[in-house]
Parts: C-alpha cells; structure tokens; sequence
C-alpha cells in the first residue's frame, strides 16, 4: 500500500478550486479580470519575439530588466513614494515579494502583526513560513493602531520579542474592502520607528478607485526603511502578466548582525 509522503506543511494548503467566471460574467472572487477588459498585446508580443528575442527568451538581469524598474521607479513617484532602481526588485507577482520578505526576515516560530479578518491566500503562505500570528481588530478606518500599540507595548514590558513584521493591505483591503484612514499610515509608521519592526505593505488594489482622493501609501511617510512594499499588476493590467515587485531600503549592517 502506497503511504503519503507529503510534506506537513500541505495539509494546510487551501484545497478550494477557483472556476474562472464565464466570458459574460463580473466575477467577485478569485480577482479574475473582466475577460473585455484585457488589453490586446498582440501587437507588441509579435513585434518583442521578433526584435527581442535574444533578450526576452534568455535569462534575464538578477534583478530584473533596468527599464521596467526604471519605470516602477517613476510609477511609485507619482504615489511620493521616492525610490531609486537599486531599491526595485521584480518579481513573479506580489506574493513572491511577500514570500521573500519572509524569507529574509521570520525564523521558524516567529510571530507577525496580520490585521483580524485577513487575506486568506496570504494567511496560507505565511503559515508555510511556520510563523505564528498577533491579531489586530479592524474597524471602519482599517487596522486598529492604538490596538497595535497596546500590544506592542504589552509585549515589551514583559520583556517578550516584538513581531518582525507587521503585513497590511492599506487600500481596498481584502476580505473587508475597508481602506487604512491617514492617520493610522502615519500612526503606523511611528510605530515601526518606536518597536522596531517592518510594515509589508501589500497595495495591489490601490489603482482601482473609482472618486474620491488617494491616500498616499503608507511607504511616503517612511524615512527610515521601515516598510517594504509589494505591487503587482495583476489588477490595473493583466493577472496572467505575472509581474510584480519589491521596494525596500537597504538592509543595514546592523540588521544583519542580529
């Protein structure tokens, strides 16, 4: 008789089938595009397979194509976000940025900061890095800093190991819709200054407002490389692009040392 040889970490795996939305459905779920809302790349893949393909079929720079993050480099600025190409990693979509960020930062039994509800896909990766969770209510103006706080507080008096990591999805979050008021980006910040901790920023719904004015990401108020941000263009291009990146500070010296 066969016997598992699985991993334990893929009991925990999300076994739930996404079904693509039919051609003439809004899908809610699943962050499927509306199938007439891709663009045609036709056009310019005929035309990068013919001119590029030495490039574009070859491995490509450790960090990724120059121009593409000379151009995130500009797209972040219109946020104020202020970044430099060195501070621009590309990645396969925004969960491979947040995965290396684990990967960099959390050791086995680790805890970090998740907001109560949370996203489920990350709650499932996060897991896989065997990190243990503090939870932080939410409320209409998004996570619940002066909760935070407390925590953060809490846990220093006791002389017990504040979270390396604080994850957060500041606009549209996901499941709640709810978007992090100004006051708490900020509040946020300061905090990570005062605990010494790094805020993932996860913001792939940020471009999907339709009125109203745009909070700046919680990334324009850092001045000390506090927060780490992860994009992708799966919801203002296409999913099936899978590009995404990092943007973060060097790591100090003393960083590492630890």
């Amino acid at each position: 008789m066969q016997t598992s040889r699985l991993a334990a970490r893929a009991a925990r795996l999300n076994t739930a089938v996404h079904v693509a939305p039919k051609a003439d459905q809004i899908s809610l779920g699943g962050g499927y595009a509306f199938p007439d809302m891709l663009p045609d790349i036709s056009l310019v893949a005929a035309e990068a397979a013919r001119e590029l393909r030495t490039s574009i079929l070859q491995y490509g720079p450790l960090l990724g194509l120059p121009e593409l993050r000379d151009a995130l480099v500009d797209f972040l600025a219109e946020d104020g976000v202020k970044v430099t190409r060195d501070n621009i990693l590309i990645t396969s979509g925004a969960k491979n940025a947040m995965d290396l960020a684990l990967k960099v930062f959390v050791e086995k039994g680790d805890s970090i900061v998740v907001s109560r509800p949370n996203y489920a896909t990350a709650l499932h990766l996060f897991r896989n890095h065997e990190v243990s969770f503090i939870e932080i209510d939410m409320d209409e103006a998004g996570l619940r800093t002066d909760l935070l706080e407390k925590t953060l507080t809490e846990l220093s008096g006791a002389g017990r190991p504040i979270p390396k990591l604080v994850y957060v999805v500041p606009d549209f979050h996901n499941p709640t819709g709810i978007t992090l008021s100004l006051e708490r980006r900020k509040h946020l910040v300061e905090l990570a200054d005062r605990f010494d901790f790094y805020i993932l920023e996860d913001d792939p719904y940020r471009r999907i407002k339709f009125e109203g004015e745009f909070l700046p990401p919680i990334q324009a108020f850092d001045r000390n490389g506090r927060v780490i941000g992860a994009g992708t263009v799966s919801k203002v291009f296409a999913p099936g692009i899978r590009i995404g990146w990092a943007n973060a500070a060097r790591i100090s010296s003393r960083a590492w040392r630890r």
